[in-house]
């Protein structure tokens, strides 16, 4: 094949990427590996694993490691970049469009966002269920664990946008961001090793409980400070130790480090040339560029679970507000084909770069400095974790992590469902209809659309059609 033809089906492949990641998984293998050898079938299969556990964007990531393969490191870069380019370059065009509208025709997309964030509700609802299906195909028990790991992350993390549902006075006392939940993750998964006797599920309790309060909303430890570092600092010293204890109990192979050294110089060469542009237009970009790159490194559990990602870095930090997120943002990029990380990483850095410099030039430049990072950064993560799977294929570590990932990311979920009720709470105040008929209309959409997926082939297009239809139907009722 030659790398015309090559980037062609794969800017194809990006144009159709509708469902998530994973869809493109067997529309990648048809397209690229219908007629090649089993060594090549083994090597995507290994694409798959290594994606599937890897942060980042899963069909950027698979790109990258195809074109790697049949055309070097020219390959790896353009493959990916022809996944990626399809969705955010249409998302680009949107964002531009709603960025010059009229007050009235922004206030027609956040009633129309009310049809759409069903089906966003229902697309996490599809992701939770998967999650507790993969449990239940291993044991009953796995499946029980798996529901208390979603139930305690939505505990934790949920309290602030819980309290703005129900219109509660006060800070919750958890209201923890991503960062903490996948700071905690990685230490139980290096502490532990799958030692889950009582000793170690005690400690690993104790110091995350205490990590937790400190880091709350409420500051329950925050005359306290002392008690979080000291806290801290014992979680880096087991983590630290487990991780190196983990190390002797198996085997290490040999790899090609100087191939991983030219795949990481040449993302990075990458990653400065699609940035240069928004650093240029001012110094601002690079708190924005250093959020993105550190967002994908956090973006486990496929591109649903990056926009709780986002939330926590870009909307809880005030970057970019909650209306505009989820109204504008959020509600485009799921409409749209390709990786939901690439596009949602373009809109937030043009937005950002609309209110940083005012001009359309200046968005354009921070887009593509969130495009840059998408791709670069997942290409990074994906070569590394390659490096590392194929240096380290038995370490307990990997394995936990990979274990858990998936519960955790289903509640982290449960506060999106949560933000993206708040935001059609929001809308009610753009039309006569009735909150809590517009909160429980959302409920029952996306419950239909769940229905729908689970019974028909009918593609998410009419699917978004129909509840657009039965939305703009709710509105017209007087």
């Amino acid at each position: 094949m030659k790398q015309i033809e090559f980037l062609k089906k794969m800017f194809k492949v990006g144009s159709i990427g509708f469902g998530g990641g994973s869809a493109l998984i067997p529309v990648l293998e048809s397209t690229f590996l219908k007629q090649k050898d089993s060594k090549s079938r083994k090597d995507f299969d290994r694409d798959i694993v290594v994606a599937s556990i890897t942060p980042g964007a899963l069909p950027v990531e698979l790109a990258s490691g195809l074109g790697a393969r049949e055309f070097g490191l020219l390959g790896m870069v353009t493959g990916a970049c022809a996944m990626a380019l399809p969705g955010a370059l249409i998302a680009f065009l949107l964002f531009t469009i709603l960025a010059g509208a009229q007050d009235a025709v922004l206030e027609g997309i956040r009633l129309i966002s009310v049809g759409v964030s069903s089906y966003i509700i229902c697309q996490l609802m599809c992701y939770m269920d998967s999650t507790l299906k993969i449990c239940r195909k291993e044991s009953v028990k796995r499946m029980r664990y798996g529901i208390l790991v979603m139930a305690a992350v939505c505990l934790l993390s949920c309290g602030g946008s819980l309290h703005k549902l129900l219109g509660l006075a006060g800070k919750p006392v958890f209201g923890l961001n991503t960062v903490h939940i996948l700071i905690a993750v990685v230490f139980v998964a290096c502490y532990t090793r799958s030692m889950y006797d009582w000793f170690h599920i005690l400690i690993a309790g104790a110091l995350c409980l205490v990590f937790f309060l400190g880091h709350g909303k409420a500051g329950v430890l925050s005359g306290f400070p002392w008690i979080l570092r000291s806290c801290e600092l014992v979680m880096i010293i087991l983590s630290v130790y487990g991780l190196f204890h983990g190390e002797r109990e198996k085997s290490i192979k040999r790899v090609d480090r100087k191939g991983l050294f030219h795949n990481m110089g040449t993302w990075v060469i990458f990653l400065l040339l699609t940035t240069l542009p928004a650093l240029i237009c001012g110094r601002e970009a690079l708190a924005f560029i250093g959020r993105g790159s550190l967002s994908v490194l956090m973006s486990f559990g496929g591109g649903d679970a990056y926009l709780t990602i986002a939330d926590g870095l870009f909307v809880d930090s005030g970057l970019i507000s909650e209306d505009l997120y989820y109204g504008s943002v959020v509600s485009v990029v799921n409409l749209l084909p390709g990786s939901i990380l690439t596009k949602c990483l373009t809109g937030i850095g043009y937005y950002m770069g609309i209110e940083n410099g005012g001009a359309q030039m200046t968005g354009a430049a921070w887009a593509l400095a969130g495009y840059g990072c998408s791709v670069a950064v997942s290409g990074i993560s994906f070569h590394m974790f390659a490096y590392f799977y194929d240096t380290l294929t038995d370490s307990k570590i990997f394995r936990v992590v990979g274990r858990w990932i998936r519960p955790v990311i289903s509640g982290l979920l449960m506060g999106i469902v949560l933000s993206l009720l708040n935001q059609n709470k929001n809308a009610a105040a753009y039309t006569s209809v009735p909150m809590p008929i517009i909160l429980v209309g959302t409920i029952l959409l996306a419950l239909a659309d769940y229905r729908i997926m689970r019974h028909s082939k009918i593609s998410n297009l009419w699917i978004v059609a129909l509840n657009l239809a039965a939305v703009l139907l709710l509105f017209l009722i007087p």
